[in-house]
């Protein structure tokens, strides 16, 4: 599981990314469907998080007030218990994990989604910040530890892709034919310092 914020002290939620273990990740944004992840976080007996001890969890609960498992795996603390220190993306980079079309954006990018996706109102710039979102609850199982003693294999087979986006559509993606969503063109820009 993992959340995005809006940035400001507040930390208003704005995305949360819920990926069951096996093929389904569901994604939530604010002013959609924020509300319904309070039911759907009922039917884990787990939550797996990077930080989530520190700052997703808190924030779940104190503005959703989400009754999470009690049972939590923060593979930031299992990572720095083996020598493995840095954040989510570093831990990726590290173990080869690739996010295709997203590569480079961080936590400020979703930042930036968000006040361009409340300034546009474009559905094409929300379902790029939902599929960064998601690509952070992806990414999990792979940045699981590969200790020889924790992990011997790595325990994803296949790719994951993620459900669709509450629209009901897939994320757009660039290809011929087609122009990058207005999200990436955003990633580009604060790349390149102008965004913000």
């Amino acid at each position: 599981m993992d959340i995005e914020t809006d940035g400001t002290a507040a930390n208003e939620i704005t995305a949360v990314a819920f990926y069951d273990g096996h093929e389904t990740v569901r994604t939530y944004a604010n002013g959609r469907n924020l509300e319904q992840f309070t039911t759907d976080i009922l039917e884990s007996k787990v939550l797996v998080t990077f930080n989530g001890r520190c700052f997703d969890a808190p924030v779940l609960t104190s503005h959703l007030g989400a009754v999470l498992p009690k049972a939590h795996i923060d593979v930031r603390n299992v990572l720095t218990g083996l020598g493995i220190k840095g954040g989510l993306k570093k831990c990726e980079a590290r173990y080869g994990v690739s996010r295709g079309d997203l590569t480079g954006a961080d936590g400020y990018f979703a930042v930036v989604l968000w006040r361009e996706y409340q300034r546009r109102g474009d559905p094409a710039i929300l379902e790029t910040l939902l599929a960064y979102n998601a690509a952070d609850v992806l990414a999990l199982p792979v940045a699981r530890p590969r200790h020889k003693r924790l992990a011997p294999r790595n325990p994803v087979r296949r790719p994951l892709r993620p459900a669709h986006p509450p629209s009901g559509r897939q994320s757009p993606r660039a290809g011929p034919g087609r122009a990058a969503p207005p999200g990436l063109g955003l990633l580009a820009q604060v790349r390149g310092g102008e965004g913000g």
